[in-house]
């Protein structure tokens, strides 16, 4: 998968991402923190690989990558628009973790999608924080 595939499908899922985290959502309203996280990880999932059922092996692995390169300390210098980066991270890895469960990637596309994803959220800070307001402008 090439750098304009990951490009395409980071496009496509910030559109779905505005209807996911709006407050209207399941994931939206009240859900906040970890618990938002792992629901837009799962529907990124889904998004992939809509078959196939979201294990808490797949949540293990996604609260592992947030851990480690979208904590609360890694994303400091985002300031308020922290919280927008890491809830489109978790649905991004999510949708990531999916593709590899469908076979639909290699690790090498995997480490990809990951290395890419934060240039691509950076390039499009505000279309990432508007669209976790869930504006439709996106």
């Amino acid at each position: 998968m090439s750098p304009q595939d990951w490009r395409a499908h980071f496009e496509r899922l910030l559109g779905r991402f505005s209807l996911l985290a709006g407050p209207s959502s399941p994931t939206g309203g009240s859900l906040r923190g970890e618990s938002r996280r792992e629901a837009l990880a799962a529907a990124g999932f889904q998004e992939a690989a809509p078959q196939a059922d979201w294990l808490p092996l797949h949540r293990d692995q996604v609260l592992d990558l947030l851990a480690d390169d979208y904590s609360g300390e890694s994303l400091a210098w985002y300031e308020e628009q922290a919280e927008a980066v890491a809830d489109f991270a978790a649905f991004f890895l999510g949708f990531i973790i999916g593709l590899a469960q469908a076979g639909g990637i290699t690790e090498s596309d995997r480490m990809l999608g990951e290395a890419l994803l934060p240039g691509f959220m950076l390039e499009d800070l505000d279309r990432v924080t508007d669209a976790d307001r869930g504006r439709s402008d996106a």
